[in-house]
């Protein structure tokens, strides 16, 4: 940038600098991990073996309270079957196509490989498996076109839209604070929080 401003500054009569792109990224400390997992179910009196059938419950209602907004306002959410569609692409289709030039846009979801729990013998490992992943797309009135992925994608588009307002609040009585605990408790599941 400041190769072409000393080029061409005397035919630049200002310039405007901020991101373009900015990624926040966050995890559960006590849950990325196998031995964490492992206390996690101790501490909810989950059994090794029924962890399966205890993770699949809430993913469907941690899945189910994360699009729940899209159906109400009519906005598609989609699974797209092929690893080689754009997502930001075809996101883009749907806001030119149906007008949106401000809100929510749409939800994509894909399968694809990603770190999952497994339990083998006495104890949980982590190994990559095909899961389910949700991409959130919306557009902000002041910066634009935005986009959340995974389960945080929820807290995420929340905490935007209580910082930087699209309407007033009472329109968004679905929205739940910037906090993991508060998404699992919208779903009705126990989070990691909790003990």
């Amino acid at each position: 940038m400041q190769q072409f401003t000393a080029r061409f500054g005397s035919l630049i009569q200002g310039a405007i600098s901020g991101f373009d792109r900015l990624l926040l990224r966050g995890s559960l400390r006590q849950l990325n991990h196998a031995h964490g997992m492992e206390v996690f179910l101790f501490m909810k009196g989950i059994l090794f073996k029924d962890y399966d059938n205890y993770v699949k419950g809430v993913s469907q209602r941690v899945k189910q309270a994360s699009i729940a907004p899209f159906p109400e306002q009519k906005l598609p959410v989609e699974y797209l079957r092929g690893g080689d569609t754009d997502k930001d692409q075809r996101a883009r289709q749907i806001a030119a196509e149906r007008g949106i030039t401000s809100g929510d846009v749409c939800v994509l979801s894909a399968t694809e490989l990603a770190p999952a729990f497994e339990h083998r013998g006495t104890h949980m490992v982590i190994r990559k498996r095909p899961s389910l992943a949700l991409y959130h797309y919306f557009i902000h009135p002041e910066f634009g076109w935005m986009s959340t992925t995974g389960a945080d994608a929820l807290d995420a588009l929340s905490w935007i839209r209580s910082t930087f307002p699209l309407r007033p609040r009472s329109t968004y009585t679905d929205v739940v604070s910037f906090r993991h605990s508060r998404l699992y408790e919208r779903a009705g599941v126990a989070g990691p929080a909790d003990g």
